[in-house]
């Protein structure tokens, strides 16, 4: 009781509800940050991969004729789909396991600055939530490598035979 009610004791109260009120603030606005961030993530991995798609049907658009000789030759629409497929498929993963790596390394490189500069040492580490990102957008890329595959896989031959590369 006694100590309660001394000035001191009154003081401490104060000060350790006001330090409290202002960590539960740093929270909140923490917290809000992070969910503008990931949402701001998935934006840029929706973006990147249609962006991918897009550079990628230029790209088959390029080699149309090429895939057309094929055809010519007697290879079937099958094959040439899977083929298409294949090489999308094989861009996402490429581009997935590199942006892991690339990432981990940038992330390693940020730490030993923010380390030289506070003293606070922070050590990266690919876990099981970023393997299944990446995983997911692998994913993403298989279903989405359908598109120009399929749009090959309708191409006229004579049309296609006569484009210019």
């Amino acid at each position: 009781m006694a100590a309660n009610s001394s000035p001191t004791g009154d003081l401490s109260l104060v000060l350790a509800g006001h330090a409290t009120t202002l960590v539960v603030g740093l929270c909140q606005v923490l917290g809000d940050i992070r969910v503008m961030m990931t949402a701001l993530a998935g934006g840029t991995q929706a973006l990147v991969i249609a962006a991918v798609i897009a550079c990628v049907i230029v790209l088959l658009r390029v080699h149309r004729r090429r895939f057309a000789v094929l055809r010519a030759l007697g290879a079937p629409k099958a094959y040439v789909f899977a083929c298409i497929w294949l090489y999308v498929v094989t861009i996402v993963a490429t581009g997935a396991t590199a942006g892991l790596i690339v990432g981990f390394g940038g992330s390693y490189l940020a730490g030993l600055f923010v380390a030289s500069q506070t003293g606070v040492a922070l050590s990266p580490s690919i876990g099981l939530q970023e393997v299944s990102l990446a995983a997911g957008l692998v994913a993403i890329g298989c279903v989405f490598a359908v598109v120009p595959a399929a749009a090959l896989y309708r191409d006229r031959l004579d049309r296609a035979l006569q484009t210019i590369s």
